[in-house]
Protein backbone atom coordinates (compact mmCIF):
# COMPACT_ATOMS: atom_id res chain seq x y z
CA UNK A 1 0.00 0.00 0.00
CA UNK A 2 1.14 3.35 -0.87
CA UNK A 3 1.93 6.01 1.61
CA UNK A 4 -0.59 8.82 1.88
CA UNK A 5 0.30 12.51 1.83
CA UNK A 6 -0.63 12.76 5.73
CA UNK A 7 1.87 9.65 6.42
CA UNK A 8 4.32 11.59 4.51
CA UNK A 9 3.98 14.38 7.23
CA UNK A 10 4.23 13.04 9.87
CA UNK A 11 7.14 10.37 9.19
CA UNK A 12 9.12 13.45 7.51
CA UNK A 13 10.83 14.61 10.68
CA UNK A 14 10.88 10.88 11.95
CA UNK A 15 14.91 9.76 12.30
CA UNK A 16 14.14 6.45 13.47
CA UNK A 17 12.08 4.98 10.58
CA UNK A 18 14.37 3.45 8.09
CA UNK A 19 14.37 1.43 5.14
CA UNK A 20 16.80 -1.42 3.67
CA UNK A 21 20.50 0.02 4.51
CA UNK A 22 21.81 -2.37 1.17
CA UNK A 23 23.91 -0.18 -0.76
CA UNK A 24 22.16 1.15 -4.33
CA UNK A 25 23.10 3.54 -6.50
CA UNK A 26 21.24 6.91 -6.31
CA UNK A 27 17.53 6.79 -7.20
CA UNK A 28 16.60 10.43 -6.74
CA UNK A 29 18.71 13.61 -8.12
CA UNK A 30 18.49 17.08 -6.75
CA UNK A 31 15.15 18.82 -7.48
CA UNK A 32 14.15 22.24 -6.83
CA UNK A 33 10.63 21.75 -5.03
CA UNK A 34 10.18 18.90 -2.70
CA UNK A 35 6.99 18.10 -0.52
CA UNK A 36 4.72 15.03 0.27
CA UNK A 37 3.56 15.06 -3.16
CA UNK A 38 6.73 14.82 -5.14
CA UNK A 39 8.62 12.67 -2.39
CA UNK A 40 9.32 9.23 -3.37
CA UNK A 41 8.95 7.13 -0.41
CA UNK A 42 10.73 3.77 -1.35
CA UNK A 43 14.23 6.05 -3.15
CA UNK A 44 17.19 4.91 -1.54
CA UNK A 45 20.98 6.90 -1.00
CA UNK A 46 18.95 10.34 -2.37
CA UNK A 47 22.28 12.86 -2.79
CA UNK A 48 21.72 16.18 -0.66
CA UNK A 49 19.42 18.50 -2.34
CA UNK A 50 17.20 15.23 -3.27
CA UNK A 51 13.64 15.09 -2.05
CA UNK A 52 13.06 13.02 0.90
CA UNK A 53 10.60 11.53 3.98
CA UNK A 54 12.75 10.30 6.67
CA UNK A 55 17.27 11.10 7.23
CA UNK A 56 18.03 7.01 6.04
CA UNK A 57 16.44 8.09 2.93
CA UNK A 58 19.49 9.81 2.35
CA UNK A 59 23.05 9.86 1.56
CA UNK A 60 23.76 11.67 4.58
CA UNK A 61 21.13 10.27 6.59
CA UNK A 62 19.51 13.71 7.20
CA UNK A 63 16.72 14.67 5.78
CA UNK A 64 15.93 18.57 6.18
CA UNK A 65 13.02 20.47 6.74
CA UNK A 66 12.50 21.37 3.30
CA UNK A 67 11.66 17.72 2.82
CA UNK A 68 15.22 17.76 1.18
CA UNK A 69 18.54 15.97 1.83
CA UNK A 70 20.81 17.85 3.23
CA UNK A 71 24.50 17.74 5.24
CA UNK A 72 24.07 16.07 8.48
CA UNK A 73 24.32 17.99 11.16
CA UNK A 74 26.65 17.47 14.48
CA UNK A 75 26.96 14.48 16.65
CA UNK A 76 24.67 14.76 19.33
CA UNK A 77 26.27 16.31 22.45
CA UNK A 78 26.61 13.71 25.54
CA UNK A 79 23.70 14.94 27.23
CA UNK A 80 20.74 13.05 25.99
CA UNK A 81 18.23 16.15 26.28
CA UNK A 82 20.85 18.79 24.43
CA UNK A 83 20.59 17.61 21.32
CA UNK A 84 21.98 19.17 17.61
CA UNK A 85 19.20 18.21 15.74
CA UNK A 86 16.21 18.14 18.36
CA UNK A 87 13.24 17.17 15.17
CA UNK A 88 13.35 13.72 15.53
CA UNK A 89 11.64 10.54 16.77
CA UNK A 90 11.66 9.76 20.61
CA UNK A 91 10.82 7.88 22.83
CA UNK A 92 10.24 7.82 26.97
CA UNK A 93 8.64 6.00 29.44
CA UNK A 94 6.60 6.88 32.26
CA UNK A 95 5.28 5.47 35.61
CA UNK A 96 1.87 6.73 37.17
CA UNK A 97 -1.19 5.56 39.23
CA UNK A 98 -3.46 4.27 37.41
CA UNK A 99 -6.14 7.34 36.30
CA UNK A 100 -9.47 7.07 37.42
CA UNK A 101 -12.61 7.31 34.97
CA UNK A 102 -13.97 11.28 34.70
CA UNK A 103 -16.81 11.09 37.24
CA UNK A 104 -20.25 12.43 36.27
CA UNK A 105 -19.79 15.74 37.33
CA UNK A 106 -16.57 16.37 35.85
CA UNK A 107 -18.08 14.90 32.35
CA UNK A 108 -20.25 18.10 32.78
CA UNK A 109 -18.33 19.91 33.64
CA UNK A 110 -16.02 19.91 30.48
CA UNK A 111 -13.07 19.27 33.31
CA UNK A 112 -9.48 17.59 31.82
CA UNK A 113 -7.58 15.60 35.08
CA UNK A 114 -4.16 16.00 34.69
CA UNK A 115 -2.18 12.62 36.29
CA UNK A 116 1.34 12.83 37.94
CA UNK A 117 3.97 10.82 36.27
CA UNK A 118 7.43 10.65 36.80
CA UNK A 119 9.28 9.82 33.34
CA UNK A 120 12.13 8.78 31.79
CA UNK A 121 14.58 10.84 29.58
CA UNK A 122 13.36 11.36 25.78
CA UNK A 123 15.47 8.88 23.98
CA UNK A 124 16.19 7.70 20.67
CA UNK A 125 15.75 4.28 19.33
CA UNK A 126 19.21 3.63 19.83
CA UNK A 127 19.17 4.04 23.48
CA UNK A 128 15.92 2.11 23.95
CA UNK A 129 18.17 -1.05 23.25
CA UNK A 130 20.79 -0.14 26.21
CA UNK A 131 18.06 1.22 28.47
CA UNK A 132 18.16 -0.63 32.09
CA UNK A 133 15.15 0.89 33.15
CA UNK A 134 16.24 1.71 36.79
CA UNK A 135 13.74 3.64 39.43
CA UNK A 136 16.44 6.05 38.74
CA UNK A 137 16.00 6.65 35.40
CA UNK A 138 12.67 8.23 36.33
CA UNK A 139 13.72 11.16 36.71
CA UNK A 140 11.24 13.80 35.04
CA UNK A 141 7.79 14.66 37.36
CA UNK A 142 5.24 15.95 35.72
CA UNK A 143 1.26 15.80 34.46
CA UNK A 144 0.13 13.59 31.91
CA UNK A 145 -3.19 14.40 30.17
CA UNK A 146 -4.47 11.71 27.14
CA UNK A 147 -7.40 12.09 25.63
CA UNK A 148 -8.66 8.84 25.88
CA UNK A 149 -10.05 7.77 29.17
CA UNK A 150 -10.45 4.31 27.90
CA UNK A 151 -7.54 2.31 28.82
CA UNK A 152 -6.59 -1.47 28.88
CA UNK A 153 -3.90 -3.58 30.71
CA UNK A 154 -1.74 -5.89 28.66
CA UNK A 155 -1.82 -8.42 31.63
CA UNK A 156 1.12 -9.89 33.30
CA UNK A 157 1.43 -11.51 36.40
CA UNK A 158 0.52 -9.17 38.69
CA UNK A 159 -3.42 -8.94 37.26
CA UNK A 160 -4.89 -5.98 36.41
CA UNK A 161 -2.78 -3.39 36.52
CA UNK A 162 -5.26 -0.43 36.66
CA UNK A 163 -7.02 -1.69 40.26
CA UNK A 164 -7.55 1.74 42.10
CA UNK A 165 -4.24 2.83 43.61
CA UNK A 166 -1.94 0.78 41.15
CA UNK A 167 0.95 1.47 39.19
CA UNK A 168 1.18 1.82 35.42
CA UNK A 169 4.04 2.26 32.88
CA UNK A 170 3.52 4.02 29.56
CA UNK A 171 5.84 4.16 26.74
CA UNK A 172 5.06 7.19 25.04
CA UNK A 173 6.13 9.04 21.85
CA UNK A 174 7.49 12.32 20.30
CA UNK A 175 8.10 13.58 16.75
CA UNK A 176 10.53 16.23 18.04
CA UNK A 177 12.69 16.02 20.97
CA UNK A 178 10.59 18.50 23.49
CA UNK A 179 13.33 18.18 26.37
CA UNK A 180 15.69 19.09 24.66
CA UNK A 181 13.96 22.25 23.07
CA UNK A 182 13.05 23.09 26.28
CA UNK A 183 16.33 23.03 28.18
CA UNK A 184 17.69 24.93 25.24
CA UNK A 185 15.23 27.66 26.07
CA UNK A 186 16.11 27.07 29.76
CA UNK A 187 12.12 27.58 30.36
CA UNK A 188 11.03 26.35 33.68
CA UNK A 189 7.96 24.56 32.87
CA UNK A 190 6.88 22.82 28.95
CA UNK A 191 3.80 21.22 27.90
CA UNK A 192 4.70 18.93 25.07
CA UNK A 193 1.99 16.64 22.53
CA UNK A 194 2.84 12.89 23.05
CA UNK A 195 1.50 9.92 22.04
CA UNK A 196 0.98 7.25 24.33
CA UNK A 197 0.12 4.05 24.61
CA UNK A 198 -3.23 2.73 25.46
CA UNK A 199 -2.01 -0.28 26.73
CA UNK A 200 -1.06 -0.42 30.33
CA UNK A 201 2.38 -2.18 30.91
CA UNK A 202 3.29 -3.85 34.29
CA UNK A 203 6.30 -3.84 36.38
CA UNK A 204 6.73 -7.39 36.04
CA UNK A 205 6.74 -7.06 32.28
CA UNK A 206 9.01 -4.23 32.03
CA UNK A 207 11.80 -6.26 34.39
CA UNK A 208 11.09 -9.58 32.32
CA UNK A 209 8.97 -11.48 34.75
CA UNK A 210 6.16 -12.39 33.41
CA UNK A 211 4.66 -13.13 29.55
CA UNK A 212 8.06 -14.70 28.61
CA UNK A 213 8.90 -11.30 28.02
CA UNK A 214 13.44 -10.15 28.34
CA UNK A 215 13.68 -7.09 30.38
CA UNK A 216 12.70 -3.89 28.68
CA UNK A 217 11.52 -6.08 25.75
CA UNK A 218 7.64 -5.27 25.97
CA UNK A 219 8.55 -1.70 25.01
CA UNK A 220 10.43 -2.38 21.60
CA UNK A 221 7.75 -4.06 21.35
CA UNK A 222 5.43 -1.64 21.62
CA UNK A 223 7.45 0.75 19.20
CA UNK A 224 7.45 -1.86 16.46
CA UNK A 225 3.93 -1.91 16.76
CA UNK A 226 3.57 1.71 16.49
CA UNK A 227 5.55 1.82 13.33
CA UNK A 228 3.36 -0.72 12.24
CA UNK A 229 -0.01 1.03 13.04
CA UNK A 230 2.08 3.63 10.79
CA UNK A 231 1.70 0.96 7.82
CA UNK A 232 5.50 0.68 7.93
CA UNK A 233 5.92 -3.16 7.73
CA UNK A 234 8.27 -4.13 10.78
CA UNK A 235 10.87 -5.79 8.04
CA UNK A 236 11.85 -2.07 7.37
CA UNK A 237 11.78 -0.64 10.82
CA UNK A 238 15.54 -0.76 12.31
CA UNK A 239 16.41 -3.07 15.08
CA UNK A 240 18.31 -3.41 18.03
CA UNK A 241 20.18 -6.36 16.63
CA UNK A 242 20.82 -5.05 13.38
CA UNK A 243 21.62 -1.30 14.74
CA UNK A 244 23.38 -1.95 18.15
CA UNK A 245 26.42 -4.09 18.32
CA UNK A 246 27.26 -3.27 21.90
CA UNK A 247 26.31 -1.08 25.19
CA UNK A 248 28.45 1.39 26.88
CA UNK A 249 27.41 0.00 30.15
CA UNK A 250 29.24 -3.63 28.46
CA UNK A 251 26.11 -5.44 28.42
CA UNK A 252 24.28 -6.80 25.23
CA UNK A 253 21.57 -4.75 23.68
CA UNK A 254 17.94 -5.55 24.12
CA UNK A 255 16.01 -7.25 21.36
CA UNK A 256 12.55 -8.64 20.39
CA UNK A 257 12.25 -12.36 20.27
CA UNK A 258 11.99 -13.20 16.73
CA UNK A 259 9.04 -15.83 17.14
CA UNK A 260 7.39 -13.11 18.38
CA UNK A 261 7.87 -11.33 15.40
CA UNK A 262 6.71 -14.28 13.61
CA UNK A 263 3.23 -14.54 15.19
CA UNK A 264 2.51 -10.74 15.30
CA UNK A 265 1.33 -9.16 12.34
CA UNK A 266 -0.90 -5.94 12.74
CA UNK A 267 -2.90 -4.61 10.97
CA UNK A 268 -5.71 -1.57 10.69
CA UNK A 269 -8.46 -2.56 12.93
CA UNK A 270 -7.96 -5.86 13.81
CA UNK A 271 -6.46 -7.03 17.32
CA UNK A 272 -2.75 -6.64 17.94
CA UNK A 273 -0.42 -8.33 20.71
CA UNK A 274 1.97 -7.14 22.94
CA UNK A 275 2.80 -9.95 25.11
CA UNK A 276 0.08 -12.40 26.52
CA UNK A 277 -2.70 -9.98 26.53
CA UNK A 278 -4.63 -8.78 23.89
CA UNK A 279 -5.95 -5.11 23.26
CA UNK A 280 -8.04 -3.55 20.57
CA UNK A 281 -8.51 -0.64 19.01
CA UNK A 282 -6.05 2.11 18.13
CA UNK A 283 -2.53 1.32 20.16
CA UNK A 284 -1.84 4.59 21.05
CA UNK A 285 -3.72 7.96 22.35
CA UNK A 286 -2.75 11.34 21.85
CA UNK A 287 -2.47 13.64 24.47
CA UNK A 288 0.17 16.15 26.27
CA UNK A 289 2.93 16.10 29.22
CA UNK A 290 3.19 18.97 31.25
CA UNK A 291 7.40 19.00 33.05
CA UNK A 292 8.63 21.00 34.91
CA UNK A 293 12.75 22.01 34.44
CA UNK A 294 13.34 21.29 38.05
CA UNK A 295 13.23 18.45 40.51
CA UNK A 296 13.47 14.79 39.94
CA UNK A 297 12.95 11.47 41.28
CA UNK A 298 15.74 9.67 42.26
Amino acid sequence: MQPSKAFLQQVHLNTSLAAATVAFEPTAAPTAGCSADTVDYNALNVPDGGCCAYDTQCISKFCGAAWKCAPAPASPSSNPQTVSNPFQRVWMVCKQKAPHAPTVEETAADMETLEPANCTDEMSFESLCCARWEDKDFKHPGFMMLSSSRYNDTGGKSGSASHEGGQVIKVCTQAVNGMALMSKAHNDVANMPVECSNAHITAEQLSGESDGLQPGEIILRTRLLYFAGQQIPMSSVPKCEKEVATCSDGKEPTIVQAAWLQKVQPRAGLLVQVSAGNFGEALMTSGSFTMMAAGGGD
